[in-house]
């Protein structure tokens, strides 16, 4: 699916270990009326039992100490692979903002995602 450069969150990539995504400098904030982040995911599973992973987008005002600014989206993983896309909420005065998948788990569990920023109400 086509995207603004300048709108991505995180390109595309394949993840088996939690990972802190790239800063996007925002310049001055979200728009008033905020936005949402589309986070399309695919080949998403683990090879035996269940996991999870689960992601959340970040905020900081220096590029440097981020905290939360939309809820945390967790995702079941099992030994059939999932695909889809989810949208998270984002309103922020913050300056920067990077996309965290904060936990994987299961066996040999893998996802591959990528995110964007789209127009819409938080």
């Amino acid at each position: 699916m086509p995207a603004d450069a300048l709108s991505i969150l995180q390109e595309a990539v394949t993840r088996t270990a939690t990972l802190n995504g790239s800063n996007l400098d925002l310049k001055t904030g979200t728009p008033r009326r905020g936005f949402q982040v589309r986070l399309r995911y695919s080949a998403a599973s683990v090879s035996a039992s269940t996991g999870t992973a689960k992601w959340v987008v970040q905020g900081s005002d220096d590029g440097n100490t981020f905290e939360p600014v939309s809820r945390e989206l967790t995702l079941a993983l099992t030994t059939t692979a999932k695909k889809g896309v989810e949208f998270l909420s984002v309103e922020t005065s913050k300056r920067y903002l990077r996309l965290a998948l904060s936990t994987i788990s299961g066996t040999d569990a893998t996802v591959t995602y990528a995110a964007e920023i789209v127009p819409g109400r938080p």
